[in-house]
């Protein structure tokens, strides 16, 4: 068997902070990145690798991470976490993808907030005479960003499900698109500047089906209530649900992963709002 990739691993069960002193027209930038290993692939029948996780492997005591400036400057924030793919097998399981979850993400600051937050989940590994590996999960427990000043918010969550990993042989199937059930993950307030929020959920593709294999199942991508915010100026936000794609199979091919996108909300102060909600 291929050996598991290796986990990235940020700060599980407990809060770290980040604190700068940017004073305008300076910026307090914070770049992370947490890309985990891929599974090792297998010989013969073994079975590949699964794939590492990104952050922490669990939902549940994912590290939290607070980002705080004390200046007038801006903050500007990019977090990239990528879990690992699954190894693959020439006639054995292809691995399974990395998970890839991360802990509550809050962001202060006197004055403008910047921040773009994407979390991966790991492809399934491939097999030449199995099955597919499934894709990984992801996740988030909060993100949230406020501007006590006259700053602007802007914050961006892409959470991306892995795709399932191509099948080979009458009998077997493409691995399984990760699946995404997002609720008020992300919220924005300032106060004297404009919001602007954008989530996106993207469902796994299913692997494809080679040689007599089915395809796999594509992942749905859910998202309810996504997204809230508080402020005097215009509120902008966009909120899309991706299904994933069946995998092609000459004989069985994949169904699609399932899309949904339900928005219940209101702000009596914000002079403006401008809303969009998408489901494909």
């Amino acid at each position: 068997n291929g050996g598991n990739g290796g986990d990235a691993l940020f700060s599980p069960g407990a809060t770290t902070t980040l604190s700068g002193a940017a004073a305008s027209p300076n910026t307090f930038v914070v770049n992370i990145s947490n890309p985990a290993g891929d599974g090792g692939a297998a010989t013969g029948n073994g079975t590949g690798g699964n794939g590492g996780s990104a952050w922490n492997p669990m939902a549940l005591g994912a590290g939290n991470l607070d980002i705080t400036n004390t200046g007038s400057g801006a903050i500007n924030a990019t977090i990239v976490s990528a879990a690992g793919n699954g190894g693959a097998s020439p006639l054995g399981l292809g691995g399974n993808g990395g998970n890839a979850f991360a802990g509550d993400i809050a962001l202060s600051n006197l004055g403008a907030i910047s921040a773009g937050i994407t979390n991966t989940g790991g492809n399934g590994g491939t097999s030449g005479g199995s099955n597919g590996g499934n894709g990984g999960d992801i996740g988030i427990g909060s993100l949230s960003g406020s501007s006590t000043g006259s700053g602007n918010v802007g914050l961006a969550l892409t959470l991306n499900g892995g795709a399932g990993g191509d099948g080979s042989g009458i009998g077997n199937s493409g691995g399984t698109g990760s699946s995404e059930t997002i609720t008020a993950p992300i919220s924005g307030s300032a106060a004297d500047g404009n919001v602007t929020l954008n989530i996106a959920a993207n469902g796994g593709n299913g692997g494809n089906g080679l040689a007599g294999a089915a395809g796999g199942l594509g992942g749905s991508a859910t998202i309810t209530n996504g997204a809230s915010g508080s402020t005097s100026g215009t509120f902008a936000l966009t909120q899309s649900a991706t299904g994933g794609m069946g995998g092609n199979s000459a004989t069985t091919p994949g169904i699609g992963g399932a899309a949904a996108s339900n928005l219940t909300y209101s702000d009596a102060a914000a002079a403006l709002m401008n809303v969009t909600v998408n489901a494909t």
